[in-house]
């Protein structure tokens, strides 16, 4: 635990946050070392890779959060979801929302590799919390205000006020039958889909580009249905 130690001191030091990834891809830490490292967290901070199913995560081997998960909530750390392309869990985020510790940010945590075999955009990351029981306000909150005030620029971005910065999506919900998948390969039916439609940056336009599928922003096709014909 050194060097979370070490950069905690940084931190303090410094005058800034701490941002902790957590999830152990490599399974080479004892995955009891959350226990151990969330104290360290103070105020502010930030947790990130909340729904990773790899070693290190926020339940015990039961299946229950750990207390310590609770104590950082009460000291005001943020939960970040961060997808990526190996920390992103359904069935681990059903286990933490069933426990009523919901998490604070939606995040990509996007690469290149990941647009095109896990993550593929911010609005399917806003289609997949829709999926898991969201609403929408909840959801627009973790993507804006939340993130803002994480960051510690809520004076300046994260909402539509006089004297913020005009950064708005604008969006659209679809509706269909799509399925989308978390890091593991499991499956979540979705009826609805967030597709983007015009970007403002700092007051400029900008149009969105070819999506990161073949047929565009939607995700992928749910199973085919056939209707009884008699």
């Amino acid at each position: 635990m050194e060097m979370p130690r070490l950069a905690k001191r940084a931190a303090r030091e410094s005058g800034i946050k701490l941002m902790v990834h957590i999830g152990d891809t490599e399974k080479r830490y004892d995955p009891t070392v959350i226990r151990r490292l969330l104290p360290m967290l103070e105020s502010g901070d930030i947790l990130t890779h909340y729904f990773t199913a790899n070693p290190g995560g926020v339940l015990d081997g039961n299946g229950r959060l750990v207390p310590e998960a609770w104590e950082a909530a009460k000291t005001g750390v943020w939960f970040d979801t961060a997808h990526g392309q190996g920390n992103f869990s359904f069935d681990i985020g059903r286990r933490i929302i069933d426990q009523g510790l919901l998490p604070h940010c939606i995040s990509t945590d996007l690469t290149i590799p990941g647009r095109m075999r896990t993550v593929h955009s911010m609005t399917e990351m806003i289609t997949r919390f829709l999926g898991l029981g969201f609403t929408l306000e909840q959801v627009v909150t973790m993507c804006t205000s939340n993130p803002a005030k994480a960051i510690g620029a809520e004076g300046r971005l994260g909402s539509l006020a006089t004297g913020r910065q005009a950064d708005i999506s604008i969006l659209k919900i679809v509706e269909g039958d799509w399925t989308v998948y978390d890091v593991l390969g499991a499956s979540l039916p979705v009826r609805q889909a967030v597709v983007p439609v015009l970007t403002v940056k700092r007051g400029d336009l900008f149009q969105p580009e070819w999506g990161p599928r073949p047929w565009g922003w939607e995700p992928d096709p749910g199973p085919v249905r056939f209707k009884s014909c008699c």
